[in-house]
């Protein structure tokens, strides 16, 4: 239940404050280090290449980042940036199947920062008639499958 009200949470209030999000630190996200010791020569292969991933995803919504929390960004960077932060997760899950707590609840919180800056791009071009950037379906669908990865870590705990 944690989980679901952390990762929705931000979703649902008031923009009370027109002030710009916190910048999340996507980079952070990605471990520097396994978390157990990579045994086979094939896995210390796969560890650069998965790490060069996530860091490139990361470095994306870093640069996408100012754009999105204004509001000011192009539908295709809104669309892009949906994807990424589902492709960010699967790498990170990849690097780090079974996360602690702790890093679970920073990775939720970076894309709550990224989702609610895209449902604010949405809502922006439905004002301005524009064409819509990506769909709440979509939004959603992305929050499920994360929900999904990270529930029964949080019913262990809860």
């Amino acid at each position: 239940m944690a989980l679901l009200l952390t990762l929705l949470g931000g979703l649902f209030q008031p923009n009370l404050v027109a002030t710009k999000p916190i910048k999340p630190d996507f980079v952070a996200l990605v471990p520097t280090t396994p978390p157990k010791p990579l045994v086979t020569v094939q896995e210390q292969a796969q560890w650069p290449p998965a790490v060069a991933e996530a860091e490139s995803l990361a470095r994306y919504l870093q640069k996408a980042w100012d754009q999105l929390a204004d509001g000011t960004a192009s539908a295709e960077l809104t669309s892009n940036a949906l994807l990424v932060v589902a492709q960010l997760d699967a790498a990170l899950n990849n690097l780090n199947p079974e996360p602690t707590v702790t890093e679970a609840l920073e990775r939720i919180r970076a894309y709550r920062e990224v989702t609610n800056a895209i449902l604010r791009n949405i809502e922006h071009a439905e004002t301005n008639k524009l064409p819509p950037p990506a769909t709440k379906v979509q939004v959603n669908k992305t929050l499920r499958l994360i929900y999904q990865r990270y529930q029964p870590l949080f019913s262990r705990v809860g």
